[in-house]
């Protein structure tokens, strides 16, 4: 089931922004080319393509593709990483949860209120209704991730490999900071 739900999620992120994007092509070769602007077009293709970003978001975060600054990370002691990547994904999961609950007071005031889009005329509560869906998506992943690192092993994280730039990156700062380089410095200033 989870594989399932997990290929649909990406299938349909993927189909939005291919279809956002050839309704896009469409509206410029319409506008720039044939001379006969549609209207419809801009809206519905920014829909397709907020939806299909949105949508995608749960499935970068369950392949571990959101950019991440792991200079620290990588030199943290496994327990301290286990701690790190728990710690994380619980913030996570309470952000999702806050975002899914305020999304959905939105969704219903849209709901209630009646209103439509502009150009193509779709309720806006419709429209709307990718902000709880996502909430909802990166909350079930943000626990499922939170559970895994909870139950990794403090072995499996000691051979974590520290990717070489961080440790050239941590190198260099601490050789910037050392104490003979501050003197270094003051030589430096001294000479000028």
């Amino acid at each position: 089931m989870r594989r399932w739900l997990s290929r649909a999620e990406e299938a349909v992120a993927g189909t939005l922004l291919v279809v956002g994007l050839g309704l896009c092509l469409y509206g410029v070769v319409m506008r720039y080319f044939v001379n006969q602007p549609q209207a419809w077009v801009e809206e519905v293709y920014k829909y397709c393509v907020i939806w299909g970003v949105l949508i995608g978001g749960a499935a970068a975060l369950r392949h571990k593709k959101h950019i991440a600054v792991d200079v620290l990370y990588a030199v943290l002691p496994a327990r301290g990483k286990k701690t790190v990547n728990v710690l994380a994904n619980v913030i996570g999961l309470v952000f999702s949860v806050l975002f899914l609950v305020f999304s959905l007071q939105l969704v219903l005031q849209k709901y209630g209120s009646g209103q439509v889009s502009m150009d193509v005329g779709i309720p806006l509560w419709i429209v709307y209704l990718v902000l709880p869906l996502t909430g909802l998506l990166l909350a079930r992943q943000f626990a499922e991730n939170a559970v895994a690192a909870w139950r990794q092993s403090l072995d499996e994280l000691k051979h974590d490999i520290v990717p070489q730039e961080a440790k050239e990156a941590l190198a260099h700062e601490r050789r910037e900071t050392s104490p003979a380089r501050k003197g270094e410095n003051a030589c430096d200033a001294d000479a000028v």
